[in-house]
């Protein structure tokens, strides 16, 4: 489908007696922020190529979308790792 993208949860099978089936896998891994660097690399890539006098501007765009995309990751992570240990459970 996208070369830079792997598909995830691929099914070995479509029987819809399971549910909800996507035959190609999870059409959701956007949901993941650190796989769509790869999904807005392939995007921006595409663009390109469909109008290539516009390049420029899709890699400036991408740029500055994966900068601020990395920085929400650094700090969620950040986050992340300052509260593994302060979740506690009340009976």
């Amino acid at each position: 489908m996208f070369p830079d993208i792997t598909p995830l949860d691929v099914p070995k099978s479509t029987d819809h007696s399971e549910g909800d089936v996507h035959p190609y896998g999870n059409p959701h891994y956007t949901l993941d922020p650190v796989l769509m660097e790869s999904a807005v690399k392939t995007i921006c890539a595409a663009l390109a190529a469909t109008a290539p006098e516009h390049q420029a501007e899709f890699e400036k765009n991408r740029d500055a979308y994966l900068a601020k995309l990395d920085a929400k990751i650094t700090g969620w992570q950040a986050n992340w790792r300052r509260s593994r240990g302060a979740v506690r459970f009340v009976p």
